[in-house]
């Protein structure tokens, strides 16, 4: 099943998935091209609302040549994380060029998993104070074993460093938002093990419809779309009742595992998601 939010006010807008594409129809209109890419939606709430989309790669572009449109958007994972209202969204992305209108741009989000986890070395240790992080991965999950054996130190945790960076532009400047996760925490002589699995994409895919400069209302609307609880109120605009939220791990997202004692990192390694 494919939802569609439609906040373009494309006429006649829908989707379908074949095997390993989607394939979306649209009346055409004043459409004079399309370009299918993997591209990213960014937005900011400071001083003044800013959200842009952008492709990070594309096909050339392609001519509208009959009363609709029919495109086929090969299906990959989306990657998305958003910080105090100020969030990056990666995903599949068509671009319509409509020289007489603001362009529009489609989304689509496709729930996904990852093929595999992997981590660049088993195991992260802090020699001055005897901490050590054992890694391993199991039924899609990492599992971690995190033991201090030294009494020299007051704490000791194992992170998991997320990092979404898309570039830089004239509208943004630097494209990056960097969040932690805590997956592990002791004190001296302790031993505490946890496990963590990958964010999942939305349970059914979702195609989404927007202007070029989408407004904060369209992005809230996505954002309730993907699961994220976000919170109106007034004089004071939205808020993210969980923040920073991730709204799924994906092939846009880079991951790093790192052991600190106190404030200083002591260790650290690659995760690894491939999809």
């Amino acid at each position: 099943m494919v939802s569609v939010l439609n906040r373009a006010g494309l006429p006649e807008l829908e989707c379908r998935l074949a095997g390993n594409l989607a394939h979306i129809r649209l009346k055409a209109g004043d459409v004079k091209d399309f370009t299918i890419g993997y591209g990213r939606l960014l937005f900011r709430q400071g001083r003044r609302w800013r959200a842009t989309f952008k492709h990070l790669s594309a096909d050339p572009p392609r001519p509208s040549e009959t009363s609709h449109l029919s495109i086929e958007v090969p299906l990959r994972p989306a990657g998305g994380i958003v910080k105090s209202f100020h969030g990056i969204i990666c995903a599949p992305a068509v671009k319509l060029n409509r020289p007489r209108r603001v362009d529009t741009w489609l989304m689509l989000f496709t729930p996904c998993e990852p093929s595999s986890i992997a981590v660049s070395k088993p195991l992260l240790a802090s020699g001055e104070a005897s901490i050590q992080a054992s890694l391993s991965v199991d039924g899609g999950a990492l599992r971690c074993y995190l033991r201090a054996y030294g009494t020299d130190f007051r704490r000791a945790w194992l992170k998991l460093v997320r990092n979404v960076d898309t570039g830089f532009s004239l509208s943004h400047g630097f494209e990056r938002i960097t969040v932690e996760e805590g997956l592990c925490e002791v004190g001296p002589g302790a031993a505490v093990e946890s496990e963590w699995r990958p964010v999942k994409t939305p349970p059914e895919t979702l195609l989404v419809a927007m202007r070029s400069l989408p407004s904060i209302s369209d992005v809230v609307a996505l954002l309730r779309a993907l699961g994220c609880r976000v919170r109106s109120i007034p004089f004071f605009g939205f808020w993210l009742v969980k923040s920073p939220y991730v709204a799924w791990d994906g092939e846009a997202i880079t991951y790093r595992l790192r052991l600190e004692q106190g404030r200083k990192t002591v260790d650290e390694a690659e995760l690894m998601l491939r999809w």
